[in-house]
């Protein structure tokens, strides 16, 4: 993956990384405002990823891919969901 090139990767393929660039953590109603937008328009900025084994560790959109999850968990979104990265 070059990185000028978005490509759209399932959700069940992304983990976390340790080595995610934010520093400080969101609040709790950033984080719920965040899960509406992402259930109403998607991912709008792509995630940063990394190729790790047979998945892509995320470097910057940790909050996003938490979003994500939580979608995930709720059963608004499956694992196939396709994810714009970077």
């Amino acid at each position: 993956m070059t990185d000028t090139t978005i490509e759209y990767i399932p959700l069940s393929k992304l983990i976390p990384s340790p080595h995610n660039v934010r520093v400080v953590s969101s609040s709790k109603p950033d984080d719920k405002e965040l899960i509406t937008m992402i259930q109403a328009l998607g991912i709008i900025q792509n995630l940063v990823v990394s190729p790790k084994g047979n998945q892509f560790e995320v470097h910057a959109g940790g909050r996003r891919l938490a979003a994500l999850n939580h979608l995930l968990s709720e059963h608004k979104i499956n694992g196939t969901y396709l994810v714009p990265c970077k």
